[in-house]
């Protein structure tokens, strides 16, 4: 395929908006013209860098006239394509690239689709309108530099559609997250006991004990797994909600926002969980499709054992029907956890609901303040005369044991591996070690940096609330690096998968570097995209 002509993009835009006369003839050779060597060309880009680059897909249509009037049509002023992302599909939210007649030049942009949207409501609409500007210069109208295009060539200039595309796809993240968010019904779902953080079954402590019901039966839930984002597909994890499965054909293909909580069955205590933007329920069918792909790869045999392991019983689970383990999907980043157990007090309108149903959210559910004040205020609280008596006696009850969050081990060794290998692409592969021994101790730092003998620590956590992998991380790198009175490295930095409160743990980590004076970074790493963002690496930067 020819590459972009100079001529070509001027004709384009000596023709841009004229209307279009079926009996001129000199109109149908314009028609022509501009089909073959402008929409055709900018085809051949999508193409191109589709199938260069894995992760993308592209749409458009080969129509170089619009509607100018009732019955009348005009030339377009652009060969517009749009490149869309398999991991953060929007029908109505894409890159696009092509000719732009205004501007005589290839453009890339963010956009959206003005025109009869598909599943843009008016708010929805609205959001983007004032988010996603025509200006020149930033993410939603770029020119493609000439020194780019007086190469004439189709890699480089896929090569530069990607880096571009790379560049900006944090802010394309922001704006498809603003648009989940809006408009969309919000539930809420009551979800079994665990105390893993729903990442892998607990056992029974806490569970129901009705005999009729599944974790009466065989001490589990089928949400035991609800977190574990270690098993992607297609950029989704799926699972399974009990309040779903009651009426699962009213909701099939729908997208709910959903408030998530749960009851520990010996206290009776209460816990807001976190909650799942855009959050699909799917049929049967796809279920079943998942369940297969599920059993080849080794996960479902992986999901029985940890049921044993847990002491429950897994009798019956992988004859289940695929409906049965699966009736919902969401993407990793639109799972928002801050704690994994935020105790609700008893005056919370959510202690009127017990069962499992998928009931409308009521404003009264709402956790504000409950979680929000950290400001550490003294109370007095003397020992009672009572404990001063109990003197060094030992009474014997029962205890309670605390849910904890769990770490996403799987996730958490695949990203290990994956940046390990990005880090070697930038410092060489002799300077980067990963499970690296500190001194003659047996403790592993997830990688170390050797940048011009200056060391760089990384420590990466896969906890699914991102403040929980902060908390875990620090004291880890803390020790590391200084015990018991040393500098082992110049810098640390803290690694998570994507997730939605990454701007404020940002904010925090900045505020404790600012604070005192610590060499502390955070960085979330996606290692499907390979994007490590928040942490720019620079070689010999010391």
């Amino acid at each position: 395929m020819d590459f972009f002509n100079r001529d070509d993009i001027e004709f384009l835009s000596e023709w841009s908006e004229v209307p279009y006369d079926t009996t001129n003839p000199s109109h149908e050779d314009a028609a022509k013209r501009i089909k073959t060597k402008l929409w055709e060309p900018t085809f051949h880009w999508a193409k191109h860098f589709c199938e260069t680059y894995e992760g993308f897909t592209y749409t458009g249509k080969k129509e170089w006239r619009q509607m100018a009037g009732r019955g009348k049509f005009e030339f377009k002023h652009y060969t517009w394509v749009k490149i869309h992302l398999e991991k953060y599909h929007h029908p109505d939210i894409f890159f696009t690239i092509g000719i732009e007649a205004y501007e005589k030049s290839p453009i890339i942009k963010i956009d959206f689709q003005r025109v009869s949207p598909k599943q843009l409501t008016t708010s929805q609409f609205e959001f983007l309108e004032r988010e996603i500007k025509r200006e020149n210069g930033g993410a939603f109208w770029h020119v493609v530099p000439d020194s780019i295009i007086r190469q004439r060539n189709w890699e480089i200039l896929s090569t530069y559609t990607f880096e571009f595309v790379n560049k900006y796809l944090k802010e394309f993240k922001r704006i498809i997250s603003g648009v989940y968010s809006l408009d969309q019904e919000k539930r809420i779902a009551r979800i079994t006991w665990n105390r893993n953080g729903w990442i892998m079954p607990s056992g029974r402590t806490g569970k129901s004990e009705h005999p009729d019901s599944h974790e009466g039966k065989f001490g589990y839930g089928h949400e035991e797994w609800l977190f574990d984002l270690s098993k992607i597909i297609d950029g989704y994890h799926y699972g399974f909600l009990e309040p779903v499965r009651k009426q699962q054909d009213a909701y099939l293909n729908k997208f709910y926002t959903i408030w998530l909580y749960t009851i520990d069955g010996e206290t009776k205590k209460r816990f807001h969980v976190g909650q799942i933007l855009s959050c699909e329920i799917i049929d049967s069918e796809h279920a079943q499709s998942i369940k297969d792909t599920y059993i080849s790869k080794g996960w479902l045999s992986e999901m029985e054992q940890q049921i044993i392991d847990s002491g429950a019983n897994s009798k019956g689970f992988s004859n289940y029907e695929g409906v049965d383990l699966f009736n919902i999907r969401f993407k990793p980043q639109n799972l928002l956890i801050e704690n994994e157990y935020t105790e609700l007090p008893k005056t919370h309108e959510i202690y009127s609901q017990s069962r499992y149903s998928f009931a409308g959210f009521k404003e009264s559910f709402n956790i504000d303040g409950i979680t929000s004040n950290t400001k550490l205020t003294f109370y007095s609280n003397p020992l009672n005369e009572i404990d001063e008596q109990g003197g060094d006696k030992v009474v014997t009850k029962t205890h309670i044991r605390e849910p904890k969050a769990v770490e996403i081990t799987y996730l958490h060794d695949k990203i290990s591996k994956s940046l390990t290998k990005y880090l070697s692409s930038i410092y060489g592969e002799n300077n980067v070690t990963r499970e690296h021994l500190l001194g003659d101790t047996f403790n592993r730092i997830d990688v170390v940096v050797n940048d011009n003998s200056n060391l760089i620590l990384f420590e990466i956590k896969t906890y699914a609330s991102a403040k929980t992998s902060v908390r875990e991380a620090l004291g880890q790198l803390f020790e590391y690096n200084y015990y018991p009175e040393n500098i082992n490295a110049k810098r640390m930095v803290i690694v998570t998968p994507p997730n939605q409160h990454s701007s404020e743990i940002t904010k925090y980590v900045e505020y404790l570097k600012s604070t005192f004076g610590i060499p502390l970074d955070y960085a979330t790493y996606d290692w499907e995209s390979n994007v490590l963002t928040g942490w720019k690496p620079i070689k010999n930067e010391y």
